[in-house]
């Protein structure tokens, strides 16, 4: 019966990555079931925090926690050996710090990723340990500090590499790839999008798809392909609007925007950045005020001055706002938390080279 309940459980994950809440949880709650039956409470425990899961890709946060911290009181259980009740824990913090970091508190998200770090080094649990350095490369990042950043989404896709689990090297190949263009190290971003290229398949989530092939347009343009590189891209926008990946399509909408203006098709440049920022503020969602500055200036260059004016009116609230959130996020890696992630960071590197070696081996 054990090994039907983690096949049921497997299958469910199988969903989950793909954000299929709706037919992950009959599947967990049938594992539920046989757990209760079999008297597994280990595997009663664990499920309910992957069902705690569902309720973090659905939004809800509140009762995600509450499913956890209800679980939690049980994890001191005689009937739980020690590996048992660590890697409940390790779930428990994990939780905590992506329902932290969703509602913007990442002093707590940095918190939680630190002892999710801690409790997966020592069980040597590989998946949690990538993302948990993913999350503190995050955080790294709101401070700019793209070394400390690189160094960690490095190791995240090093570790799932030596693994060989296809999504945690396409989750961790996508966040280095996307700190590698912002520093411009077009000739290493090759390498990543050739090495995850290959294991994109149907059990990946379509809009991490766009995101590599969005990097992969651009490092067309940077090599000068630029037919190819603005087709790809104008296909992909099409992919988005299909998909409903509004902020893939906030990203392609730039890019778009410049080469259009670049051929002196400012109409079409404004064009698309009034669909797109129209259709975010309908939609309610998250639009970079980026888009907001380049339509104002397309719009100057037109000389249609009004519109200028309230597409900079816009791009001043929204910026405002973005660098307050900023403000609020930077303050979270003080001196101190900044000594003792720096060497958590150098302990993982050297765990990670000595992994390799055995591996090797």
């Amino acid at each position: 019966m054990k090994q039907q309940i983690k096949s049921l459980i497997d299958q469910a994950l199988d969903q989950m990555r793909l954000w299929r809440t709706d037919e992950a949880l009959p599947l967990l709650k049938q594992a539920s079931a046989l757990s209760i039956a079999a008297g597994d409470f280990y595997h009663q425990l664990l499920i309910e925090f992957y069902i705690a899961r569902c309720d973090y890709a659905e939004h809800r946060f509140s009762a995600a926690l509450n499913r956890t911290r209800r679980a939690a009181k049980h994890m001191d259980d005689p009937r739980l050996n020690e590996t048992e009740q660590i890697a409940l824990r390790v779930y428990l913090f994990q939780l905590q710090a992506l329902v932290a970091r969703e509602k913007g508190n990442f002093s707590l998200a940095l918190n939680h990723w630190m002892q999710v770090l801690d409790l997966a080094m020592q069980q040597a649990m590989n998946l949690q340990l990538i993302d948990a350095c993913l999350g503190v490369g995050e955080i790294y990042l709101l401070g700019q500090q793209y070394e400390q950043a690189g160094q960690v989404y490095q190791l995240a896709f090093s570790r799932a590499l030596m693994i060989g689990d296809a999504f945690q090297v396409v989750k961790a190949g996508l966040h280095w790839l996307h700190l590698l263009m912002t520093c411009e190290h077009y000739e290493q971003a090759r390498k990543v999008c050739q090495q995850i290229n290959g294991l994109i398949d149907d059990q990946i989530d379509p809009a991490w798809r766009i995101d590599l092939q969005v990097n992969e347009a651009r490092l067309l343009l940077q090599a000068g392909q630029r037919a190819a590189g603005l087709a790809a891209l104008q296909n992909l926008s099409t992919q988005c609007f299909a998909l409903g990946y509004y902020w893939g399509a906030s990203v392609i909408a730039k890019l778009l925007a410049g080469l259009y203006a670049e051929d002196g098709q400012l109409e079409q440049a404004c064009s698309l950045l009034k669909q797109m920022t129209d259709l975010n503020e309908q939609q309610g969602s998250y639009c970079p005020a980026e888009l907001y500055q380049l339509h104002a200036e397309l719009e100057y260059q037109r000389a249609q001055m009004d519109e200028a004016l309230k597409q900079l009116e816009q791009y001043r609230i929204k910026r405002g706002e973005e660098l307050q959130h900023l403000h609020q996020r930077a303050a979270v890696m003080t001196p101190s938390r900044q000594r003792l992630l720096d060497l958590t960071l150098e302990n993982l590197l050297l765990r990670q080279q000595l992994s390799q070696v055995q591996y090797a081996g």
